[in-house]
């Protein structure tokens, strides 16, 4: 999808504007396979353009993917997806940490034990950095996440959903341990994110 061109203002360190001019692409495949009924696989393949020079104020091109907010729920913590999907305000985002894109491969299975009562789904990503800046970042690894979700249709009116997730953070995060300028510093990374989820979704006819 090729994003159209446009004008962004953005500010400077002295308070005045520079003028960005925009133009992001974006690529998402997907694929399924069925092995017996009930249970399946699958793999995907997520390309948001990134831009190497996002933290420069004075240049004069943006290339970073931009869209609504969330507006690709690969995965439910880097992409904010899961039960928090449908409750997140929209907004305006770059791609990626700080409008550096992303390259995300990905696979997951389904299982439906009990058909259009209990689904189990297991999903597993791999999320790089599409375009970095050696000066700000010394790698392109932002890490890899972990999803599990169950949904479990108890009643014609009530379903209950549990939600489990793991984000290993990458290279891309880590930083000297005292932000030393000079890089002697031992360098560190940010904490590994989990969260547990329990839902209930109410509905009626």
């Amino acid at each position: 999808e090729k994003q159209a061109t446009r004008k962004a203002a953005t500010a400077n360190k002295f308070s005045s504007e520079a003028e960005k001019t925009v133009l992001g692409w974006m690529a998402d495949v997907d694929a399924a396979y069925e092995l017996v009924e009930g249970w399946s696989v699958n793999a995907f393949f997520l390309w948001l353009s990134g831009d190497s020079d996002f933290e420069k104020l004075n240049s004069t091109r943006l290339n970073s993917y931009i869209a609504v907010l969330p507006y690709i729920t690969k995965t439910d913590i880097f992409f904010n997806g899961g039960m928090n999907e449908s409750a997140s305000a929209r907004a305006l985002s770059t791609s990626g940490i700080n409008g550096h894109g992303v390259l995300a491969p990905g696979a997951g299975t389904k299982w439906s034990p009990v058909k259009d009562v209990l689904e189990l789904e297991l999903g597993w990503a791999l999320l790089l950095a599409e375009s970095v800046n050696p000066q700000y970042a010394k790698s392109r690894v932002y890490g890899w996440e972990l999803n599990f979700n169950t949904d479990w249709t108890a009643t014609s009116w009530l379903d209950v959903m549990l939600q489990a997730d793991f984000f290993k953070t990458g290279a891309f995060f880590e930083h000297p341990e005292d932000w030393d300028p000079y890089g002697s510093a031992k360098r560190v990374s940010e904490p590994n994110p989990w969260r547990v989820m329990l839902g209930a979704d109410v509905h009626y006819n």
